[in-house]
């Protein structure tokens, strides 16, 4: 399996390759354009990565489940994604595997004609919280105004 790992628009881009499991080549885009820690799509390093073991695009494989969505909202009319980790921002939510929370998105874009949420880490200045304990003690003390756990919405204020 041919994979090219990206660190992309984000202080030291970067590419690598990966084939078979096993590090090929990598190497940050500052060393092309000699911008220091310079944050962007790093094509000069794709293309380096490449051509070091003879490859083209075409011979990478893809991960389109989630991955892809990052391209859809992207500029570019064309693309090949990839992930290393098995991991992504961007999920895909299934009505079978999560009806809650297919519901809740679903119902987000029936108000505000989009289909995306943000979920992102739930913490400050301390491990990403792992129960609802840890979750309410966040709340509590930082200027969220809505958390969510389980079957139950906590506010700020009245609704």
């Amino acid at each position: 399996m041919n994979i090219i790992g990206i660190n992309a628009f984000h202080a030291d881009s970067s590419a690598c390759l990966i084939i078979d499991g096993k590090l090929i080549s990598a190497v940050e885009e500052e060393r092309f354009n000699r911008i220091k820690h310079w944050a962007g799509f790093p094509i000069e390093s794709i293309k380096y990565c490449l051509k070091e073991s003879n490859l083209d695009l075409n011979d990478i494989e893809h991960h389109y489940a989630h991955l892809s969505s990052a391209f859809h909202v992207s500029p570019f009319e064309e693309s090949h994604i990839l992930s290393v980790d098995g991991s992504g921002r961007l999920q895909t939510v299934y009505k079978d595997t999560n009806e809650k929370y297919y519901n809740l998105i679903k119902e987000f874009y029936n108000i505000t004609n989009i289909p995306i949420l943000l979920n992102t880490s739930f913490n400050e200045n301390e491990a990403i919280v792992s129960n609802p304990q840890e979750a309410l003690n966040c709340f509590l003390r930082t200027r969220m105004d809505i958390i969510v756990l389980n079957n139950y919405l906590v506010t700020r204020f009245n609704i």
